[in-house]
């Protein structure tokens, strides 16, 4: 009996420390706190890494048409919670407060980011608000058009 309570107490802490399923909304809310990190800390050029690979390209130019390199600054941010929005995506609702240097106002901004899941695992598909924000592309249907 007592070897029965040890095996079940060893497998109750075990699954206190797995990992979030692959894709799941526990995941995507990290990804996405992950992405508010970067930008934060990083630089807007690095965040650029974490946003799907057929729209870094487009943000790259947005970033350099703005002159944004090392003028965004990020002072604070906070994820919120996460939609499902379709079967590899979801919606993570955050607040972003920033700047854009040599001005000194500060806009706090309630913003959208929009994140798919695929074999790379996730990416940012698009923004909402803040200071660089892209629309997501529409979903692509089984026959290729949106």
């Amino acid at each position: 009996m007592r070897t029965l309570a040890v095996i079940a107490l060893s497998l109750s802490l075990g699954c206190a420390n797995v990992p979030p399923r692959a894709g799941s909304d526990e995941e995507a809310q990290r990804f996405g706190a992950l992405y508010l990190k970067v930008l934060r800390w990083d630089g807007v050029m690095e965040s650029v890494k974490l946003v799907a690979p057929e729209r870094q390209k487009e943000i790259v130019a947005k970033i350099n048409e703005g002159k944004l390199v090392d003028k965004l600054k990020v002072t604070e941010f906070e994820a919120k919670d996460v939609t499902r929005t379709g079967k590899d995506t979801v919606m993570m609702a955050a607040d972003l407060s920033w700047f854009i240097e040599p001005e000194v106002t500060v806009h706090n901004d309630h913003i959208a980011l929009h994140l798919r899941y695929g074999q790379s695992g996730w990416v940012v598909e698009g923004v909402e608000n803040g200071p660089i924000p892209f629309a997501p592309l529409p979903p692509v249907t089984d026959g290729g058009a949106p």
